[in-house]
Order: structure tokens, then C-alpha cells, then sequence
């Protein structure tokens, strides 16, 4: 890993966000090479199924054809008749055997970038009809590496076809009279071999390409080390920003308690790294609540505020930790310390009853 981190070298793996971003842009690794062997597999599979259905139904409907050739008159009815058989035809044959493939060529598309839908990947782009943008992308290495591999490809498939001519030329079809049903047997099993053939080199084809497709885009998303530091700040914020929000927080927190502890029966300490504003009124309150908290300097300040307007402090270290870490100000404190707070509350009413005979308060028994 290089030292020194504004070189700018792409080291560092992409970050979640850098990834999300890519899926959002559309730049997902993805080989159209699996899709045509999946397209191809599923097609071999429905002809194997369905073949001799779709070709029964087809020599059929043809031999109708032919029969009715002799007497064939060409009549708007009649070709409207002949067409909507031929529809018909169709749809019970062929349009599964399309419906199948088109599933299935989805369902391929889909799982390799994970059924995302990326808008921004369709988004109208002035960029793409550029000229110059256009010719730099010809001449790029993307663009001769791509080339070199159609041309691999194209030269495995001829490769396989010279083979299966090869393995069938001494067919008898080929050295003897044959009928039509027999060319057209040998041409069905010859196009079968051919096809099983290239669906293997194509599932290779497609799984190395789809390997060497993912660490392209991999490789292009990594990052320099300044790219994932400032990524994490602009995650984490400004420290300046984050500096005033925590001031202002800081603010608000200590105007609730100028305001709040004034009131409160009494101050439960710790003794001084926590402090716990407590107040009871047994007319409105169906519980203790809990005014305001705090710690450290929060703590001292609330200590303070107490000792100026008169508030008692009692210290009591388990039942103020206690407090602080499950009590929130401005609710009442939970039922499992209902029993430690009134006897402290009893005490301090004892014994602070000149405080709230001045308010006009009536003292608790």
C-alpha cells in the first residue's frame, strides 16, 4: 500500500456507497455470453421436448397446402382462411416454444445484475452521439480487447461447425438418392450435434467471460486512499459543522435545565459525576418524573442550578446511575425504582417542609 495517499493509485477495494452507486448507474458486471447459452440451452431442451409436436403440426398443415393446391382459388376468403390457420398454427406450436425462451432469456439478464433496475443506465445522454467520444472509444484497449474476443468466438464456432461437416460427410444422404424425409432427418440431427456442441463451448465461453467482465468492473471501481477518505468524510460530516451542531445541542440541553431544575423536589447525585433532576406532584403525576440529567460538566451545572434555587441534593450512587442510564427526561421514572424514590422523596419532604410551605405547596405525609 503506497505511503503517500494523495498519489492518486487505485489500491483500495470499492466502498459499500461506490458500489451502490455503480448498481444505480448500471455499471454491473454482466456477460452477454451467458445469456445466449442459456438462451440456447433452453432451446435445445423445448426441441427436444416439443420438436416432434412442432414439426407433425407443421408437415400437416403443409400437406394440407399441397392438397388443396388443384382446387386452390385465390379469393380474399380464402386467404384470410389460410392465414388464420396458419395463426392458429402458430400459436398452439411455436408461441410456447418463444414464450419459454423469452422467460428464460429474462430470467438469465436478471440474475446477473441482481434484478436491479438502474434508471440512470437508459438516461438520455448527449455524450454517446459525440464524435470524438465515439472515436476514442474504438480505438481504446476496451474496445480491441472486446474485438479479439468475438473474434475468439467467432473462430470457435466455425471451428465446431468444420468439425460436425467433417464427422458428417460421409453420411449416406450425401453418396446415395435419399427422399425429402430423409434430408430433412439429417439436416434436423446435424443442426441437434452442431448446437450441443456450441451450448458447451458457450456455458465455457460465457463463464469466463463473466469472470473476466466482474473483475473489470471491479477493478474500475477501486479507489485511491484520498477517494475513501473523503468519502468517509462527507459520510461522517463536516467536523466543523458536527463541532456547532454538538454546541448548539450542548445549548438547548443547558437552557432545559436552567429552566426545568428550578422546579425540581430534589437532585440525585452521584456524587458529582452524574446528577438526576427528580419532581413529584401526587395531583397530576402518577409517577416521578425526571426533569432533567446529566454528567460530567452537565452534572455540575444541574448541581448548580440546584443549589441556587434552593433544590435539595442527596446523594445516592446506585439509584443515580441507575436513573441516568434507563430514565429520560421528561417521563416518568421506570415502576422498578418507585420504592428507592419515594423514601428518598419522603426525607426530603421531611425535611425541607419550610420550602414548600413558601410555595404554597401542600407537604406530602
Amino acid at each position: 500500500m503506497p505511503q503517500d495517499s494523495d498519489t492518486g493509485e487505485k489500491t483500495e477495494e470499492p466502498t459499500g456507497k461506490k458500489l451502490s452507486e455503480a448498481v444505480s448507474r448500471g455499471n454491473i458486471a454482466k456477460s452477454a455470453d451467458i445469456n445466449t447459452a442459456a438462451l440456447l440451452a433452453v432451446a435445445l431442451l423445448l426441441l427436444s421436448l416439443m420438436g416432434g409436436k412442432v414439426w407433425e403440426g407443421l408437415l400437416g398443415y403443409l400437406v394440407h397446402i399441397y392438397a388443396d393446391l388443384g382446387s386452390l382459388k385465390m379469393t380474399t376468403t380464402s386467404i384470410q382462411r389460410y392465414l388464420g390457420e396458419f395463426l392458429e398454427l402458430l400459436g398452439d406450436l411455436v408461441l410456447p416454444f418463444l414464450l419459454g425462451v423469452m422467460f428464460v432469456g429474462l430470467l438469465a439478464a436478471g440474475t446477473q445484475v441482481k434484478f436491479q433496475f438502474s434508471p440512470q443506465a437508459v438516461e438520455w445522454n448527449l455524450n454517446k452521439f459525440n464524435p470524438i467520444n465515439g472515436l476514442k472509444r474504438i480505438f481504446s484497449w476496451k474496445s480491441w480487447g472486446e474485438f479479439l474476443i468475438n473474434m475468439t468466438k467467432l473462430m470457435v464456432v466455425v471451428g465446431l461447425l468444420m468439425n460436425v461437416v467433417w464427422n458428417v460427410i460421409d453420411h449416406p444422404v450425401f453418396h446415395h438418392p435419399s427422399y425429402l424425409g430423409q434430408v430433412l432427418n439429417f439436416m434436423t440431427e446435424a443442426a441437434l450435434m452442431l448446437l450441443k456442441k456450441v451450448l458447451i463451448a458457450m456455458i465455457v465461453i460465457g463463464a469466463l467471460d463473466y469472470a473476466y467482465q466482474w473483475w473489470r468492473t471491479r477493478d474500475g471501481l477501486k479507489m485511491s486512499i484520498k477517494d475513501v477518505k473523503d468519502e468517509q468524510k462527507s459520510q461522517d460530516g463536516d467536523p466543523h459543522s458536527k463541532g456547532e451542531q454538538r454546541k448548539r445541542r450542548m445549548g438547548m440541553m443547558q437552557n432545559i435545565m436552567w429552566n426545568e431544575v428550578p422546579e425540581a423536589d430534589v437532585v440525585i447525585t452521584n456524587p458529582t459525576h452524574l446528577a438526576v433532576a427528580l419532581k413529584y406532584n401526587r395531583e397530576t403525576m402518577k409517577a416521578p418524573k425526571i426533569l432533567a440529567k446529566g454528567a460530567r460538566h452537565n452534572a455540575l451545572l444541574i448541581r448548580k442550578i440546584a443549589e441556587k434555587n434552593g433544590v435539595p441534593l442527596v446523594e445516592n450512587k446506585p439509584l443515580a446511575q441507575m436513573l441516568f442510564k434507563f430514565g429520560r427526561p421528561g417521563r416518568e421514572i421506570p415502576f422498578q425504582f418507585f420504592s428507592a424514590v419515594a423514601e428518598i422523596l419522603a426525607y426530603v419532604y421531611r425535611t425541607n417542609r419550610f420550602r414548600y410551605f413558601k410555595q404554597g405547596m401542600e407537604v406530602p405525609s
